[in-house]
């Protein structure tokens, strides 16, 4: 059973990166799984806040979705990559950087592009209407999709307004399903003690490795700057040597 499961996964990778040929999957066939979007505020949450539960997902057959809410052009790494190099990149060419690693990474853990949203409001700016709009506008199409956000606990305002609104939208009953996400740095604490571990299987691991290497990669003659492992290197880390994703149930609260 696993061993089938692998190579349907890898089947799936393999058509994210190279593009479907004879392999074409049924939109009736598509309709029937169940429906997940995962909303992302930044380029690299994917991997450290979601990769084992994106991972999960799609292993169990969901159809997954990744909407990137922010364009990322404000990190501050965009100040000490410019320092290396011989020709500094513009906001905008940093932000395109960003979001190549951000889609070769989704590649990996086996979402297709035709199901990657990017909607680039700004990066550090984002609103609780901006996602509550988002997720309407999703709704409408998938009235039945469950859907992931950051947890509202979190201190960066990206991740906490990505909570907020679904939590807002869980309240009024329009969404039916919503799990929201701790990062890295919450794991373990005794104020978070009532979050749920996301299941991992030995099998993920090297799909968390390879994301993990692609935002380490350096080659700026191809455009690749490594920016996520220089802007959060040590989270990186502790993926590849613990893949955990984290959510607590709507309206929880801190201990």
């Amino acid at each position: 059973m696993l061993l089938m499961k692998t190579i349907v996964f890898l089947t799936s990778v393999f058509i994210g990166l190279f593009g479907a040929t004879d392999i074409v999957k049924a939109d009736a066939e598509v309709k029937e799984q169940p429906t997940t979007f995962f909303i992302v505020p930044h380029q690299d949450d994917e991997m450290l806040t979601y990769g084992v539960a994106i991972l999960n997902h799609t292993w169990h057959g969901d159809n997954v979705h990744v909407v990137l809410m922010t364009d990322g052009a404000a990190s501050r790494v965009y100040e000490l990559l410019n320092k290396k190099l011989d020709n500094p990149l513009t906001r905008q060419e940093f932000s395109e950087a960003r979001l190549k690693e951000f889609k070769h990474s989704m590649m990996i853990l086996g979402v297709p592009d035709e199901n990657i949203h990017v909607k680039n409001y700004p990066d550090g700016g984002l609103q609780v209407a901006d996602v509550e709009s988002t997720i309407l506008a999703i709704q409408k199409e998938y009235p039945n999709a469950k859907f992931k956000a950051m947890s509202y606990l979190d201190d960066h305002n990206d991740h906490k307004v990505s909570g907020l609104a679904l939590q807002n939208l869980y309240d009024k009953g329009i969404v039916k399903d919503a799990r929201f996400y701790f990062k890295p740095s919450q794991f373990g604490t005794e104020r978070f003690s009532g979050a749920i571990k996301d299941k991992y299987l030995p099998e993920y691991k090297p799909f968390i490795h390879a994301g993990v290497e692609v935002y380490k990669k350096w080659q700026p003659q191809i455009g690749r700057y490594a920016i996520g492992n220089t802007s959060v290197g040590k989270s990186f880390e502790l993926l590849k040597n613990s893949p955990t994703s984290m959510y607590h149930v709507p309206g929880y609260k801190l201990k």
